[in-house]
């Protein structure tokens, strides 16, 4: 198969994968999700991830604010209040 045909593929199915992402994060909104703490990300936001998220694969849950700042390591409940790209926003709760 020539190149320009392989990478036609991958662009349509990333496009396809890409829209089921963000369909799926959107559905999060208002939910609450228990997060681990796992601490600032590249952007020095503090971030953790679900039990149902990979590391380096899925999204992060970016904790928008809180009453206390989580160690990290810890599971916080988180009230998903957006999403950004492939990452979902949330507030904690506790």
């Amino acid at each position: 198969v020539p190149d320009d045909v392989k990478q036609d593929r991958v662009d349509r199915l990333m496009c396809a994968q890409q829209e089921i992402a963000f369909d799926h994060a959107d559905a999060q909104v208002g939910k609450t999700l228990e997060v681990l703490v796992e601490g600032v990300d590249d952007e020095g936001r503090l971030a953790g991830r679900t039990a149902y998220d990979a590391p380096e694969i899925d999204c992060s849950v970016i904790i928008s604010s809180w009453t206390e700042e989580p160690d990290v390591g810890t599971l916080i409940k988180v009230k998903i209040v957006g999403s950004v790209g492939y990452d979902l926003v949330g507030e904690s709760l506790t």
